[in-house]
């Protein structure tokens, strides 16, 4: 399983998530949800193995993620499946390139990602880069180079799948398959996608607005006493 025992986490001095503990278990699904500034890819970044939090402890197999090696982190994190909010790889190689590169650090066949390629026509683009698709193209092909090796948890940051139809067409039978192979996903966003419905929901707090309208109202009354 998946552990964040109280994740503290700053930005720009701002204290943006306090003390958030959660348990994700293998057998069930994660919606993360909250309002703009609640820090929903902070939380992204700690779980996914990006950015280490400013205190707390990020466990996974009952190890701290950042407490171990670089190659360490690459072995343990093979188990997780991690989608940008925005299209990603490395722009100094092209996609067939990323894909050898992700297949050998994956340790999974390049098969299993040309299958996907194909079924999502990307499989004759492999020698174009990624700026050279569209959005909707460069999507899918993050999203394979996330899933063709079956993760055992699928993290996802700011979902669109919901807002894009066209997109949800073409991934929701992949995500149907992970999930009755057991793969466990985490998706954070503004509206939770319908593709899988057993979704238990996380809502962060926005501490810094809440802090904001405290400090609204004490000034509000502070005035009223002095007039």
């Amino acid at each position: 399983m998946l552990v964040c025992n109280h994740i503290d986490i700053y930005k720009s001095d701002k204290h943006i998530i306090r003390n958030f503990s959660q348990v994700f278990a293998l057998d069930k699904n994660y919606f993360i949800t909250g309002q703009l500034g609640c820090g929903k890819t902070l939380i992204f970044k700690s779980i996914s193995g990006i950015d280490a939090p400013t205190k707390g402890r990020v466990k996974y197999c009952s190890k701290d993620i950042y407490e171990l090696s670089t190659q360490q982190r690459i072995d343990l994190m093979n188990d997780f499946g991690i989608i940008l909010s925005s299209p990603t790889c490395l722009s100094n190689l092209n996609l067939g390139n990323n894909l050898k590169l992700v297949s050998k650090i994956k340790n999974c066949p390049e098969e299993k990602y040309f299958e996907l390629l194909k079924s999502a026509d990307l499989d004759q683009k492999l020698s174009l880069y990624l700026n050279q698709l569209n959005f909707f193209e460069a999507q899918l092909y993050s999203i394979i180079l996330a899933i063709a090796h079956k993760p055992k948890i699928l993290i996802w940051d700011n979902c669109p799948l919901d807002q894009n139809s066209y997109l949800m067409d073409q991934v929701k039978p992949w995500l149907l398959e992970l999930k009755n192979t057991g793969t466990t996903m985490i998706f954070l966003g503004e509206e939770q996608p319908s593709v899988v419905s057993d979704f238990e929901t996380i809502i962060l707090p926005n501490h810094l607005m809440k802090e904001f309208y405290q400090q609204r109202e004490e000034h509000l009354t502070n005035t009223g006493k002095a007039s």
